[in-house]
């Protein structure tokens, strides 16, 4: 059975949790608090820098990150004016309907961060998924062709605006 908890307690427990975060930051060495830990990862001190800027500009109260399966959510989420799908498609056999449902919630903005098509990112697939057969653990690293995904995103509207390439990753911003 669930607990409930006056706001008195609400509160008192949220504060003693931004003790315990800002105790754990304060206590990082300089070199683990500014590690970046992979292409494009923000580290610990840019990611609290991040929610200080969203505070302090009155957008944090209007952000909103979900986890779980997105196709299985989308009935109980509301469109919003940027949707971005950040090393998502990658991990989803499906693509097209993550695509076409996410896409359908977004207004303005549509943004991916998407696995290269190139020989590299191939090579890393397959050990990637090797080690994940192996261990048989169901997951899989998809390599959905760009073009495809494109497609989709033009039935709903959207063209694009911006494309970054790294040596694995590709960023792209499309609008409508």
């Amino acid at each position: 059975m669930a607990e409930h908890f006056s706001p008195t307690e609400i509160a008192a427990l949220l504060e003693s949790a931004v003790a315990i975060i800002r105790a754990e930051v304060e206590a990082l060495p300089k070199a683990v608090a500014t590690f970046h830990p992979g292409e494009a990862e923000w580290s610990v001190n840019e990611v609290i820098g991040h929610l200080i800027e969203a505070e302090r500009r009155g957008f944090a109260g209007r952000l909103e990150s979900k986890r779980g399966d997105f196709v299985e959510l989308a009935a109980g989420i509301a469109p919003a004016d940027v949707v971005t799908l950040d090393r998502v498609i990658c991990c989803y056999p499906d693509m097209k309907t993550l695509v076409s449902e996410s896409a359908a919630h977004a207004r303005q903005l549509y943004g991916v961060v998407i696995p290269r098509e190139n020989r590299l990112v191939r090579v890393m697939r397959l050990g990637i998924n090797t080690v994940f057969r192996v261990m048989r653990n169901p997951f899989r690293f998809y390599i959905h062709p760009s073009r495809e995904i494109e497609a989709v995103l033009a039935r709903f509207g959207f063209k694009p605006l911006a494309t970054r390439d790294t040596l694995v990753w590709r960023v792209a911003v499309y609008s409508r």
